[in-house]
């Protein structure tokens, strides 16, 4: 029987996100590492080929977003017998009474519930013993790619003496209360009478149809968020939701002034501001900005120490 099987997704199937990206991270991670793996990517297989997978492998580590998913590939991997590791990306208590009792079960039923930030790390602890906290933020191997007509136009613009700063949304969603969880939206009201501009990340193409023929800096489809902070003054994190964001992390990684959102627990060295409150972000950009490069431990060497654990 094979040991290690990641339940998740990719960019290449499912688009460029913080899961998803996540997911590749760390199976590119455990190839240097010499961690040998299978990956079930869910959206990609058949039912019937993931339960077969699942059936060849000792340890099944989750990464899928959906609460009722979570739940149902736990009670599948448990009735099988299997050694569950659960990443709970996001924030525990982001969903409505049902959601948040799935996830509740499926962090019950893990044998070691991964949180990625601390207060969803002490909900788990409440009722897992073995829950862990470990950061979602694993380093690129690589820059990746950006269009280069958007790193000309940028580099363009701070040579005028404009500030940039990069923002980014996987895919225009909202809360369960209708709140718009990147804020786009406030954001490219907010910046329309400032001096400083906005570079938005839109890789699912939502938000440039939306404002196709306004004057608003949008790259859509596939693109590295990662290559675009090498070339801004700082970065926005706009979210009325978050979990362990990879942008805010990648922000502090490359030593950049870093504005999020106070929602939910945030990184050391993260400049806070309420959500869609635009005297709240005025402050913020005010702030002195001082830029402190934060390099986390990898968190794969974690991940890898609780593989082995398992194992024997």
């Amino acid at each position: 029987m094979n040991k290690i099987l990641i339940l998740g997704t990719i960019p290449a199937t499912a688009g460029i996100g913080g899961v998803t990206m996540h997911v590749q991270r760390l199976l590119e991670q455990l190839d240097k590492n010499g961690i040998i793996y299978a990956l079930c990517d869910y959206k990609a297989l058949p039912l019937k080929e993931q339960i077969r997978l699942m059936k060849q492998h000792r340890i099944i580590h989750l990464h899928v977003s959906h609460p009722v998913l979570r739940i149902l590939y736990a009670l599948i991997a448990k009735l099988m017998g299997k050694n569950l590791i659960f990443t709970i990306h996001g924030n525990l208590g982001r969903f409505n009474w049902l959601g948040n009792l799935l996830d509740k079960l499926t962090v019950k039923l893990s044998d070691v519930p991964i949180a990625i930030n601390r207060k969803s790390y002490e909900k788990a602890l409440k009722w897992n013993k073995q829950a862990k906290l470990i950061s979602a933020f694993i380093p690129p191997l690589t820059d990746g790619k950006v269009p280069e007509w958007a790193i000309e136009k940028i580099d363009s613009l701070r040579k005028q003496g404009h500030r940039v700063f990069s923002t980014n949304a996987s895919v225009c969603s909202f809360t369960p209360t209708g709140e718009e969880i990147y804020g786009i939206e406030f954001l490219i009201d907010f910046f329309r009478q400032r001096d400083e501009v906005l570079v938005i990340s839109d890789p699912s193409g939502q938000y440039a149809e939306k404002h196709k023929g306004e004057d608003v800096f949008i790259i859509s489809g596939s693109h590295s968020t990662y290559a675009i902070y090498k070339h801004v003054d700082g970065t926005i994190r706009n979210t009325a939701t978050d979990g362990d964001s990879l942008s805010v992390r990648e922000s502090l990684y490359l030593g950049l002034p870093t504005l999020a959102t106070d929602r939910v627990d945030r990184p050391e060295g993260c400049i806070l501001f309420h959500y869609n409150d635009a005297d709240s972000l005025e402050k913020a950009l005010n702030n002195k900005m001082r830029a402190t490069k934060v390099t986390p431990d990898n968190p794969v060497e974690h991940i890898i120490g609780i593989y082995q654990r398992l194992s024997k």
